[in-house]
């Protein structure tokens, strides 16, 4: 609770709203700086002092000599010296702490530092908990502090006060002290002045001072503090153990101190030993030299930095890393640009005048030296000359203090304690409006810090002072990316479940590249602020009452949707108001157009919508039941959503029942069957349409949502043009309706429902089947909206934060044929127990935990993952086209966003001739259709391949713009040209060897086609070494690596090896596929052309791989004349 207590206070968000404090408390410093030199530093520690207590406990710090300020640094003093290293014998021997009380006399210390602290942390507590009741606008983490724990039903004053007081143990010290370097620094590197102030005038000008908004913008400035960090890191010995390494002893977690391992480990060819801690080395290149330019080309913030993917490009260590890396990072960014940049402004930072000379006295930093014991500080205290670098300066300082802090540093001011910001201060001054810090990351893996680059050798040190085995790292050692999820975004964009969208969103995923880190969530994910950068989905604050209506703002009382329309009255029954004319002279309705408009009403609505159906022909009930039959053998969508054992066909209702009807005709054999369904599904639109005006409850009902799910997959593939339009429209109106009736939401047991201990095993499974039906119905209507990025190339229409849904029980209970047989999969767990929450299992997926014990190996549950990691995909694809990339800064992290999307997609893959020898065919099938998605997601995943490969081949290749794109897109990545030819030549393997005449393989086996053809093309028009080499037939084939794009290979075997080897880096190989045996020869682009027809051609059920037939004849057409 501790650690998630003080995410929640210290987002970037919430310390963008202390910013004003900041600024305030910044101008009341450099003021007394300015006017008493003499005591800066006092100065420096009440600053740091007062921000922290601002935010732990709603008062400032009037002076360093006020009584708060002596107490706390009594407090300090004593925990500094407790905590002072070999200041206790038995830290040497500590079977000491084993003899009685009496023998160890330190205990008496000990407690008299200890009760101390205590009853200063209540006191202070006590009196923020009734000032916060005052004053409910002020910030005061103790207020929220006492919120959560009467939320969690754990009050405690004690743990209360000392998490309060940790915010000012950790922060102004160690503000204070980095503060303190600061002045040394400048004082003793003019240079480094000289350019502040160039870099200050030309962008802030004299006229103001800078504000958090200006950060982006004052990259010199940054520099400096990331340089001061980095030179004199102010707790160096901190950052070690658990900040860095997997295992973190309970009892030290939270200190901010090295960590031990709990249990011996080999992690990465390392041995940890038990009781071992992992110390980081954060060296540089002339360490001693203070050189803000070393940090120049560093646009990343202190907690974006942390979150690199490769710990070698890190700023500094100064705030740790991993997990435990300083939960105050933010607030302390803010603080340290807040007086960094107005010293700056502000001062020149002259050496003292010698009082008897007159002369400046000599200052250098090894004259100072350093002491460290808790933290490190300044070895002796230095004097600095603190003036106003102009006059205009000067006089900027006292208007600015006159106006915003002089009055409020009165005792008679109304709130003298505490600062009161601007009125006309808005978020904007503090904020970086976007361009920095507007999402939050997730915690680092711990890998990051691991990094073969970057951190060899780490140093080991067993805690029993025996030094382990020396095991070197291997060499090659690299990082492991898998165990990421980098922030999007997207901040979800639909930002994860919100820890994903995680992106909450990618709506979530459009993270900037300033990703913060903060703490992994440590409650359910259910819980509201399970992690800092994840928010609770909406609809949880709908649920439990009813339907969503989206017109909620409106009145329904009195309103009847069937009564017959009628046009009121409008005035009284002549024109006499309208005597005073009109306001702008424009010709007049005329009576002849006037009644043109009545008869036009009148026969449009007289008119029929359809012309006659004639339903003479319709099939007989054995006909009827055939196509029934074949609907449930043959159409297995990846969730099934229609229970075959509890159907009856004669108490369903007549458009669900059509819907199965028209689908199933689809694969019979008889006469007429395609244009049989086509007809059956155009009669079933039109009945949804009536229907749906003539009652429009019918839109929340369960039949009438499935048979408008099955409208629109059949209406996808069907080849059919208004279906096929139709199934476009249905998708969003679908989306909505579900969500209306809330099918995206956990179902509630039924009022009726039976007890599990009472009911009979026909009323439990009947009421389980209910429950289930209603979940499968809700994830198929997701899976069908997610997949349409990668199919239409559209943007979705659900938002993932509309998902309440655990995922769907095992196909064995499922297609259980009678109660018993069902009962028989589960007699020992209750039919509402152990479901799978979506959002864990997502979770799951980048940072396993064993507290949650969630395996996903359900090929259903692996399939919604995979949709959901391709819908965020598609989503930063659009991100990435939109015209805000133009304004955003360049190093966006999305490529790499992109990246690990892909690698996680990858980790799903599997060999689908090993799954053909030891699945059934229904898990197969799945199979087939996950390996068939991510392949597709890296074609989206290419750049914008997809956006201008799709035009280009609808005309045929003579796009002209297209083909230019083209051209300029194969140039641009050698890599990423070599991984679409795999991938596309992936899924026509898939499309040609395990066909089962799903609705979506055509769409599989078009864009595969187009885009090998695209890659062919390149690889034919590339330099040898970038693609296939061109080597002639009578060449000795052993001397290139012959490599076989479509075949199937296991991912650890040494022909998958090679294969990854010549997409990574090139090189001499003769790469060819079925039908096409050399890549990138003259004729290759046709072969590949004709290999994707034949295998749509031999799609047979779904009639629109006829459609994609002709556009891939007509591309043959074209491309055959260009040969010639």
């Amino acid at each position: 609770m501790v650690r998630r207590i003080f995410t929640n206070v210290l987002t970037a968000k919430k310390c963008d709203g202390y910013v004003p404090y900041q600024e305030l408390e910044s101008l009341a410093t450099i003021h007394n700086m300015l006017h008493e030199p003499k005591g800066y530093a006092h100065e420096l520690h009440r600053y740091a002092l007062s921000v922290s207590r601002t935010v732990a406990f709603g008062k400032r710090v009037t002076s360093s000599s006020s009584q708060f300020a002596t107490d706390i640094r009594e407090v300090m003093e004593n925990f500094s010296k407790a905590m002072t290293p070999g200041k206790y014998l038995f830290e040497a021997v500590p079977m000491l702490r084993k003899l009685p009380r009496f023998a160890q006399p330190w205990l008496k210390e000990l407690e008299k530092f200890k009760n101390l602290e205590l009853s200063f942390a209540l006191t202070c507590y006590r009196d923020a908990v009734r000032q916060a009741e005052l004053h409910p606008d002020r910030p005061c983490m103790a207020r929220e502090v006492k919120a959560e724990m009467e939320k969690a039903q754990e009050e405690d004053e004690v743990q209360a006060s000392s998490t309060c007081m940790e915010i000012l143990g950790a922060g102004s010290e160690t503000t204070a002290s980095a503060l303190h370097f600061t002045i040394l620094a400048l004082a003793t590197h003019p240079e480094v002045v000289e350019k502040a102030h160039q870099e200050l005038d030309r962008v802030i000008g004299q006229d103001r001072f800078p504000t958090w908004a200006d950060e982006p913008n004052l990259p010199y400035i940054r520099a400096i503090i990331k340089e001061n960090q980095r030179w004199r890191s102010i707790s160096p010995m901190s950052k070690s153990g658990g900040a860095e390494y997997r295992y973190v002893h309970d009892a030290d977690q939270e200190k901010g101190f090295p960590h031990y391992t709990s249990k011996d480990d080999v992690y990465n060819g390392y041995y940890i030993p038990k009781n071992c801690v992992v110390r980081v080395n954060h060296w540089y290149s002339n360490p001693e030299k203070f050189d803000p330019d070393r940090f120049i080309d560093h646009t990343q913030s202190a907690a974006a930095s942390a979150n690199a993917v490769d710990a070698s490009g890190r700023d500094h260590f100064s705030y740790g890393g991993g997990k435990r890396i300083c939960p105050g990072i933010h607030l302390a960014e803010r603080s340290l640009f807040m007086m960094t940049s107005r010293m700056l402004q502000t001062f020149k930072f002259g050496r003292p005048l010698d009082p008897k000379s007159g002369t400046p006295r000599e200052l250098t930093v090894d004259d100072v030296g350093v002491s460290t014991s808790l933290i490190m500080t300044p070895g002796s205290d230095f004097d600095v000359s603190f003036e106003a670098r102009s006059e205009k300066i000067g006089q900027l300082l006292e208007r600015e203090w006159l106006e915003k802090v002089a009055h409020q540093d009165l005792d008679d001011h109304p709130q003298a304690d505490c600062f009161t910001p601007p009125a006309d201060f808005s978020e904007s001054a503090a904020s970086l409006d976007g361009q920095q810090e507007a999402a939050q990351g997730p915690s680092p893996s711990s890998e990051l810090f691991t990094s073969g680059s970057s951190l060899l050798p780490l140093t080991f040190t067993g805690l029993d002072g025996e030094g382990p085995p020396n095991y070197h790292a291997p060499a090659g050692l690299e990082q492991n990316e898998d165990n990421l999820f980098l922030n999007f975004g997207g901040l979800s964009p639909d930002w994860i479940f919100s820890i994903f969208d995680p992106c909450s969103h990618l709506d979530t995923f459009s993270f900037p590249a300033d990703c913060e880190i903060l703490d992994e969530p440590t409650l359910p994910l259910t819980a509201q602020n399970s992690s800092p950068n994840a928010q609770e989905p909406p609809v949880k604050y709908s649920a439990g009452q009813g339907p969503h209506l989206d017109n909620w703002l409106l009145s329904t009382a009195g309103t009847n949707d069937t009564q017959s329309l009628v046009i009121p009255q409008l005035g009284g029954n002549g024109d006499k108001s309208l005597r005073y004319g009109s306001h702008f002279q424009m010709p007049k309705v005329v009576e002849a157009q006037r009644s043109q408009l009545l008869d036009s009403a009148q026969a449009i609505l007289e008119r029929p919508l359809w012309k006659a159906v004639s339903l003479a022909n319709f099939p007989s009930k054995a006909k009827l039941d055939h196509c029934i039959d074949l609907f449930f053998v043959h159409f297995r969508p990846p969730i099934s959503f229609i229970h075959r054992p509890t159907l009856n066909p004669t108490t369903i209702s007549e458009v669900l029942l059509l819907s199965i009807v028209a689908i199933g005709a689809r694969f019979s054999s008889m006469p007429g069957a395609r244009i049989f369904a086509n007809s059956i599904a155009e009669l079933n639109r039109r009945i949804l349409l009536v229907m749906n005006e003539q009652d429009p409850s019918h839109r929340h009902s369960e039949d009438y949502l499935t048979a408008q799910l099955l409208q629109a997959m059949h209406g996808r593939a069907s080849g059919h043009r208004i279906l096929f339009g139709h199934s476009r429209d249905l998708r969003s109106t679908l989306v909505r309706h579900a969500r209306e009736a809330g099918l995206f939401q956990e179902p509630k047991p039924r009022q009726n429902a039976p007890d599990d201990c009472s009911a009979t095993t026909e009323s439990r499974w009947l009421d389980w089947v209910a429950t289930e039906r209603h979940r499968r119905l809700g994830w198929a209507i997701y899976d069908l909206d997610a997949t349409v990025g990668i199919l239409h190339n559209e943007r979705p229409a659900f938002s993932i934060g509309d998902i309440a849904l655990s995922l769907p029980d095992e196909d064995a209970c499922w297609e259980a044929p009678t109660a018993h047989s069902w009962i028989a999969l589960r007699p020992w767990q209750p039919s509402h127990e152990n479901r799978i929450e979506f959002r864990k299992a997502a979770r799951e997926c980048f940072y396993p935990s064993s507290a949650d014990n969630l395996e996903l190996s359900d090929d259903q549950h692996l399939h919604i993952i995979t949709v959901t990691l391709c819908r965020f995909l598609w989503s930063m694809k659009e991100l990435q086209g939109s015209p805000l990339m133009d304004a955003v800064p360049e190093d966006w992290p999305l490529v790499n966003h992109k990246r690990t999307l892909l690698n996680k997609l990858d980790q799903f893959l599997t060999c689908p001739e090993a799954a053909k020898a030891n699945k059934d065919d229904g898990v197969l099938r799945r199979i087939v259709e996950r390996l068939l998605i991510i392949h597709l997601c890296h074609l989206f995943g290419a750049g914008d391949l997809m956006d201008w490969l799709l035009p280009l081949l609808r005309a045929g290749g003579q796009h002209k713009e297209s083909r230019a794109r083209m051209s300029n897109w194969g140039r641009e990545d050698g890599v990423r040209l070599r991984q679409v030819a795999y991938h596309s030549a992936q899924i026509l393997a898939l499309s040609r060897s395990f066909p089962f005449n799903s609705p979506c393989e055509s769409f599989y086996a078009f864009y595969a086609g187009g885009a090998l053809w695209c890659a062919t093309v390149l690889l034919g028009e590339s330099e040898p070494g970038i693609g296939t080499e061109a080597c002639d037939d009578e060449d000795d084939s052993q001397k290139f690596t012959v490599l076989q794009l479509d075949a199937f290979h296991p991912l650890e075997g040494d022909d998958y090896s090679k294969l990854h080897h010549w997409l990574c880096e090139g090189g001499q190989a003769r790469v060819g596929l079925f039908g096409v045996p050399r890549l990138g020869s003259k004729d290759s682009h046709v072969q590949v052309l004709q290999e994707a027809l034949r295998i749509l051609q031999n799609m047979r059920i779904w009639e629109l791989s006829k459609a994609f037939s002709e556009f891939i004849r007509k591309l043959i057409t074209a491309e055959s004349g260009v040969k010639k």
